[in-house]
């Protein structure tokens, strides 16, 4: 019987489905970035077991992270996790995420088993909070809005619901000029999320940081660590490798998309989209092509994947 080959890594790569794109940031961490993740792996022996525990690289990520130290800061295998956890420890019944938002939160409702209502704009969640406003109830509110903006928050339409801020195309870290208003989430005493997937092009780790000023609990929907992931989370929260990646990722795809922004302003083309490093939304009938986009047939809208 002949053998089968092993797949190559170019085979195990995850595409979309057809007719829709990941949004993945189109720029790369550097080269030296890069080898510093395998020098970080190099000393574990393979003949060997590690215990692996978050709390090994929390202290170092939030030394890094943000210079307050009353956040408190938890790893998760993407935002997916983050949520699952907040619904499980929280003891959540119901989930409010946007219309067309990432799939993710209705396919973690799902697993729960918990229910869930869609909303398409800050006015609509407004209504259903009225009636919905509960401490057994979880809004999960995007900053930036994906694939469109959905307004501002009105922080009075929150009385005893829970509150989750899926900042997945913000750079992960509080210190940085473009993230100083989130701090009026923290204020609220609402969980951010961040991953280290779009914004800083580090998909492959599936990691994702859950922070807040109340206790976050590992336990609930504890991170299954990898010598990968720990190797990817020891590089990168390092203030050099956070300086480079957001000097030589994050801000130049934010000029990236300013500068497609003013080309379709000056062409009159409404962008629907709030400034974030990977994709601009444009109304579908003012673009061509097949190639890096999402299509919503309903909202007759397009999100175009920044290349």
């Amino acid at each position: 019987m002949k053998s089968k080959k092993f797949p190559s890594i170019k085979d195990l790569e995850i595409l979309p489905p057809a007719g829709v794109d990941y949004a993945l940031n189109s720029l790369s961490v550097n080269q030296k970035i890069l080898s510093d993740i395998l020098h970080q792996i190099s000393p574990y022996s393979l003949n060997k077991y590690y215990d692996l525990n978050s709390d090994d690289f929390t202290e170092q990520a939030l030394s890094v992270f943000t210079k307050r130290d009353d956040i408190n800061l938890c790893f998760f295998k993407g935002i997916r996790d983050s949520l699952a956890s907040l619904i499980i420890e929280l003891d959540i019944n119901l989930v409010m995420f946007p219309e067309n938002s990432y799939p993710g939160n209705r396919q973690v409702c799902k697993f729960t088993g918990v229910n869930y209502l869609t909303y398409e704009d800050s006015s609509q969640l407004d209504e259903i909070l009225r009636i919905y406003d509960s401490s057994r109830t979880l809004v999960v509110w995007e900053d930036p809005g994906n694939p469109i903006d959905r307004g501002k928050f009105n922080f009075n339409s929150i009385i005893k619901s829970h509150v989750l801020v899926d900042c997945a195309y913000r750079f992960p870290t509080l210190d940085v000029e473009e993230n100083t208003d989130l701090l009026k989430y923290l204020r609220k005493s609402f969980y951010i999320a961040f991953g280290l997937s779009k914004s800083v092009s580090l998909p492959g780790s599936s990691l994702s940081i859950l922070i807040g000023l109340g206790s976050i609990s590992k336990n609930t929907y504890p991170i299954k660590w990898d010598i990968f992931q720990a190797s990817v989370a020891t590089t990168f929260f390092n203030q050099q490798t956070i300086d480079t990646i957001y000097r030589d990722v994050y801000k130049k795809s934010l000029i990236k998309y300013r500068a497609k922004e003013n080309i379709f302003i000056l062409q009159n083309i409404p962008v629907l989209s709030i400034c974030n490093p990977c994709f601009i939304t444009i109304p579908v009938e003012y673009c061509s092509g097949n190639t890096g986009k999402k299509n919503y047939p309903k909202e007759r809208l397009v999100r175009l994947t920044l290349s």
